[in-house]
């Protein structure tokens, strides 16, 4: 009995937690979906449920993917530069972890500590030494100082070093039978090993970077470079009437890529528990 009711006060809360998450996002596609003087109206009488009467209408989506040509515009520059921070993530952490966990070199828990200690950093503390370093480099409203920083995170390096460190070291020493090239070791042994924890690394990594507020906000002045979720926050102060729309389609791709890669994505972090 005991059991039965742990058990059914359990999907009690979990079913309530879930309406509590899922109620903004609900009320978010209702209000996308409502005429864009209708929303002017329902927020100057601030009466948020008054929408849930209102007819079905696509006005806002038709204005803001039709008429607004800056909108998708800035929608694919920010694609752009989470895809290619997400590229650069891939290409460094991967070997980096590598190194990190299977080669022993001096100096490397030296170095491996530094990491550390850089992970636990905010970018808040590292925003005006980058600032300054990008200045000196002439890369200040340059696409580099937005990605290069969100590129090379530590937590990524660490993240892969903890699961590259269970590999056996006696599939490395066969390995070596038949070659002494690292890199082949590397290529052909650890690389196939990784490859849930890579997939799942390229999920998060992108849904971190598709999120890039403050770096932007920063380094860059012009606004044909900036990236989608300034946009966002430039759109509600200019036009509140589209923003729910705007806002939909700014979720949408993190979602479509969950959706699509939620199998890898739960493989990987099984694979990494440590």
């Amino acid at each position: 009995m005991t059991r039965k009711i742990s058990a059914t006060t359990v999907v009690i809360a979990t079913a309530i937690l879930t309406l509590l998450f899922a109620a903004p996002l609900c009320m978010l596609i209702r209000y996308s979906l409502v005429a864009p003087p209708e929303i002017q109206a329902t927020l100057a009488a601030r009466d948020i449920f008054s929408v849930l009467s209102t007819p079905l209408s696509f006005e806002q989506f038709y204005e803001l993917l039709v008429e607004n040509y800056p909108f998708m515009r800035h929608f694919w520059l920010s694609l752009l530069y989470t895809v290619c921070t997400t590229g650069i993530t891939l290409v460094t952490s991967i070997p980096a972890a590598f190194l990190f966990a299977k080669v022993k070199w001096r100096g490397r828990d030296t170095v491996f500590f530094v990491y550390i200690v850089l992970m636990m950093m905010p970018y808040q503390v590292l925003m005006v030494p980058l600032y300054k370093q990008f200045s000196d480099m002439n890369l200040l409203d340059n696409p580099l100082a937005v990605m290069l920083p969100a590129a090379f995170q530590p937590f990524w390096v660490f993240m892969l070093r903890q699961y590259t460190k269970s590999i056996p070291d006696s599939l490395m020493d066969a390995m070596r039978l038949e070659t002494n090239s690292v890199f082949v070791c590397f290529r052909y042994l650890v690389v196939p090993l990784l490859g849930d924890c890579i997939a799942a690394l390229a999920v998060l990594s992108f849904a971190d970077n598709w999120n890039l507020f403050e770096p932007a906000l920063i380094m860059l002045r012009t606004k044909a470079l900036l990236p989608l979720p300034i946009i966002l926050s430039q759109l509600m102060e200019a036009d509140i009437s589209i923003v729910f729309a705007s806002s939909i389609v700014y979720l949408l791709s993190a979602v479509v890529l969950f959706i699509g890669a939620k199998e890898k994505l739960a493989q990987g972090v099984e694979v990494m528990k440590w």
